[in-house]
């Protein structure tokens, strides 16, 4: 049996409900940067001792924080996608990005096919 289901045009794809999403996605990583913060502000001062459980849990915790912010940059990047828009095209191929791949990544700038790609490269590099 052939598929002869075609991605959607980015015309096709449903504006409002995917702002709406990633806006609340960013209110929620938004929020839990502002408790990370708070909790690195109420840490003990490093110490120069080796072992320190408050070094690592701040080290832990400005790991946490680089991950939310880097989080929050890709929800900005395709909220600023999504009013250009070009939201649903993969910026790699150029080609409607799948519905489904969107529902479950709404933050996605690649298609499968090239986000496998990339993958690949990257796993490579690192051997």
């Amino acid at each position: 049996m052939v598929n002869t289901w075609k991605a959607p045009a980015k015309h096709d794809v449903n504006a409002q409900v995917t702002r709406a999403k990633l806006e609340a996605e960013r209110a929620a990583h938004v929020q839990e940067l502002e408790k990370l913060r708070a909790t690195l502000l109420e840490l003990p001062e490093m110490s120069a001792e080796e072992g320190d459980p408050a070094v690592a849990e701040r080290a832990q915790t400005l790991g946490m924080i680089e991950q939310i912010e880097n989080q929050i940059t890709e929800v900005e990047r395709t909220l600023a996608t999504l009013r250009r828009g070009g939201y649903g095209i993969c910026e790699q191929c150029g080609k409607p990005i799948d519905a489904e791949r969107l529902q479950i990544l709404p933050e996605t700038r690649l298609c499968v096919k090239c986000k496998s790609q990339l993958e690949k490269k990257t796993h490579h590099r690192t051997w």
